[in-house]
């Protein structure tokens, strides 16, 4: 860690203890548990509204499956105590989407209920809303019906039925209100987090710091200066090797998506046998290029979180050490935009990911068997190359990111 000194003739002199500091500590000391307060809840909020968004979308599915099935008279067969359960696949579909509709609507009506008890003024009215939250309750008590009337025809369900319909009806409508709730909470949260981050005086005084920042980062000695470059060309070859280790092993990893792609079109597959490997050159290198792509978004997401954090601990915490949390303090804007970007860009990458680790799952199911024992191995093993990518992309980002604070560092010497 650096002694944050500054060089004179009369000895050394503390950059840092001035008032700016004062300021910064002083506010800190009084927003300070409130923001980190308000951005875990948001976290932890925006986590469980996920998981219920996902919800609703399975549960649409299953409560569409009794409607389908009762629109279409198709019947339960119950053959050696073992229940079969046919549909229509397309029908089921359009269902799903109606039921699926209407949640979202049921949804955006709790959603503007509360919004509008929170602003309410004199002679407004929430009758749109309770409309809104009324119809969609209609509509999904027609749901419970015809899953009830569905789940009857099971030889001795007839009382189960009522709790069947209730559990998966039901549990949709519980999830759609949370999640309307949810969201309502969530954006509380920030309007909350941008009145405790925006102020004019932390403004003033970040903008003074960087100031700050910029004296201290001038006041460097050459040896200093010249431990900053050769660090820098040090972190490039590491960036360097950890790059060509990444694209080395893209091709190991794709090799069970591009023989599942080459399953789905044998046609297309061409397949060559090396010392015993079976594998489609074509569908190889197609499924290796994903990879690549997953692996350098997973390294984005990954610096720009690392950029974000380093600028957090500069406000909160001070200046200590260039190194771990660079000399860039970053504005609101700033932030906001890259929390974007690095959302967009980790949704992309988890879903690429997705879409190598189901694959990947599904060849090791017909190479090691689809029995229980079979499946739960191929889960596994399919991790593997799962989580040596995320490893070694966070090992990259980590390079990257002193590289980064490295370069702000020699950008803004004078």
């Amino acid at each position: 860690m650096d002694n944050i000194k500054y060089p004179s003739s009369a000895g050394t002199k503390d950059i840092f203890d001035s008032t700016i500091e004062k300021r910064r500590i002083a506010i800190i000391k009084e927003i300070g548990f409130s923001i980190m307060d308000l951005k875990n809840n948001l976290k932890s909020v925006a986590v469980t509204q996920f998981l219920l968004n996902i919800a609703i979308g399975l549960l649409s599915v299953v409560s569409s499956f009794g409607i389908t099935n009762f629109l279409l008279g198709l019947k339960i067969d119950k053959t050696s105590s073992v229940l079969n359960l046919t549909t229509n696949v397309g029908f089921l579909l359009g269902i799903s989407a109606i039921v699926l509709a209407v949640c979202l609507i049921l949804k955006i009506g709790v959603y503007s209920l509360l919004e509008f008890k929170k602003a309410r003024r004199l002679g407004d009215t929430d009758v749109p809303q309770k409309t809104i939250i009324g119809v969609s309750c209609v509509f999904l008590f027609v749901a419970y019906v015809m899953n009830l009337f569905y789940y009857k025809s099971i030889p001795g369900f007839v009382a189960a039925s009522l709790f069947i319909s209730l559990l998966f009806v039901g549990g949709l409508a519980t999830v759609t209100i949370a999640s309307g709730y949810f969201k309502f909470q969530i954006k509380n949260d920030k309007q909350k987090l941008q009145n405790c981050e925006y102020r004019e005086d932390f403004e003033t005084v970040m903008k003074d710091y960087r100031s700050l920042i910029y004296r201290y980062v001038n006041s460097l000695s050459d040896n200093r200066i010249n431990s900053v470059k050769n660090n820098l060309v040090n972190s490039q070859l590491k960036m360097v090797v950890e790059v060509f280790i990444g694209l080395l092993t893209a091709p190991f990893l794709a090799y069970g998506v591009s023989n599942t792609l080459a399953g789905c079109f044998p046609e297309a597959a061409n397949w060559v046998r090396i010392s015993g490997l079976r594998f489609s050159p074509v569908f190889l290198v197609l499924a290796t290029f994903l990879i690549i792509f997953a692996f350098f978004l997973f390294v984005r997401a990954f610096a720009i979180g690392k950029q974000i954090k380093g600028s957090e601990i500069i406000k909160f915490d001070g200046f200590h050490d260039y190194n771990s949390h660079g000399v860039t303090v970053l504005g609101l804007d700033s932030i906001r935009s890259l929390e974007r970007e690095k959302f967009i860009v980790m949704f992309i990458a988890c879903f690429i990911i997705l879409i190598e680790f189901t694959m990947n799952v599904s060849y090791f199911i017909t190479e090691i068997g689809g029995d229980i024992q079979g499946m739960f191995l191929s889960f596994v093993t399919a991790l593997v190359p799962t989580a040596l990518l995320i490893a070694e992309t966070h090992l990259l980002s980590a390079t990257i990111h002193k590289i980064h604070n490295y370069e702000d560092l020699l950008s803004i010497l004078d």
